[in-house]
């Protein structure tokens, strides 16, 4: 700044002064019209959302996975039609005979009039595999391969946010594992639960509505998004910037018993300094004695409820530490929300 004043007296007290000064006006007002857009453009993050905390229900659907093995009667004994073919539970089944497998409907299709078929199967998310596997008719005349395979998921978790005005909402804070951008989303009510400890994960058990209250129209790794069918009436809150959630005392809003929403005591105990959208943004533990005598710490089920800090919904939990379930993390608000508006 002191080198720029020396250069600006230089220059109007030299010859022609005049019309510089009309420049450099020029150029320190475009400078100063600059420098005030960057300053707004910098805090442009603001959003009031309805808090959430509910239990949900999930129904999405996913690519068709193998869950076990079993004998089929015949006429005349059980026969295990895998017991020499290269088949693990967890494999998903991309093809039967070069035909693509979409849903257990079409393995039905694919293996009528069989006596065997050729499976391509992606394990472990990377490895594909070609294994042929033997076709039986069952006692009642039905082909069969004799293996439990799963089109859909079921499965519970926490309601985060939802935007009023869009009639989106935002929840779980992770993705779900083989799940596609399509399912329904079902109210849920918490009958028992199964306490954590070191080592031993817990969970929330719940019965599921049969009637949607919404769609599932994306799944990513902060989360599940779509829309609700009825907003309701609800606390609204404001989301803090991931900048701004700090280290200290907050709060975990979540149910455990029915469809009673509670707030919680947690600590934050670290913060991560993301500039875009990434997981575990957030470190926490639960203090709370009565969340602990319940729950033993963070269990299944949880994911996705809020975490409150100074009247701002600042993320969602999102993961436990397994051999510590106390200890867990949380995906910031900002990046959910920021998402599910994409």
């Amino acid at each position: 700044m002191v080198l720029f004043k020396i250069l600006l007296s230089c220059i109007l007290y030299t010859k022609g002064g005049i019309s510089i000064r009309k420049i450099l006006s020029l150029i320190i007002l475009s400078f100063l019209i600059c420098a005030f857009n960057l300053d707004i453009n910098a805090s442009t993050f603001e959003k009031t959302i309805i808090i959430g905390g509910e239990s949900i229900g999930l129904e999405l659907n996913s690519k068709v996975h193998i869950i076990g093995f079993y004998e089929v009667e015949t006429d005349n004994k059980k026969v295990s039609p895998w017991e020499n073919s290269n088949i693990l539970e967890g494999d998903i089944i991309i093809s039967i005979d070069n035909q693509k497998v979409e849903s257990n409907a079409d393995i039905a299709n694919l293996i009528k009039n069989k006596d065997k078929v050729r499976l391509k199967l992606l394990r472990d998310g990377e490895n594909y595999i070609k294994t042929d596997i033997k076709v039986v008719k069952n006692k009642n005349g039905k082909e069969s391969i004799g293996l439990y395979v799963k089109d859909k998921i079921l499965g519970v978790g926490t309601m985060t946010y939802i935007d009023p005005e869009t009639q989106t909402y935002g929840a779980l804070g992770h993705s779900v594992a083989n799940g596609e951008d399509q399912g329904q989303l079902l109210l849920s009510t918490i009958k028992s639960i199964r306490k954590a400890s070191p080592g031993v994960p817990g969970e929330k058990y719940a019965v599921l509505s049969t009637a949607p209250i919404g769609t599932i129209t994306k799944n990513t790794e902060i989360g599940i998004f779509g829309k609700i069918n009825n907003v309701r009436r609800g606390s609204h809150m404001k989301v803090q910037e991931a900048k701004n959630v700090r280290p200290g005392k907050a709060q975990l809003l979540t149910v455990v018993h029915g469809d009673s929403k509670e707030f919680f005591d947690i600590e934050i105990i670290e913060v991560r300094n993301q500039k875009t959208c990434a997981t575990k943004g957030i470190k926490l533990k639960i203090t709370d004695t009565e969340l602990l005598s319940e729950t033993g710490g963070i269990i299944q089920g949880m994911s996705g409820s809020p975490i409150i800090q100074d009247g701002y919904l600042v993320g969602a939990l999102s993961h436990v530490v397994i051999s510590s379930p106390q200890i867990g993390y949380g995906v910031f608000a900002q990046w959910m929300i920021e998402e599910g508006c994409s």
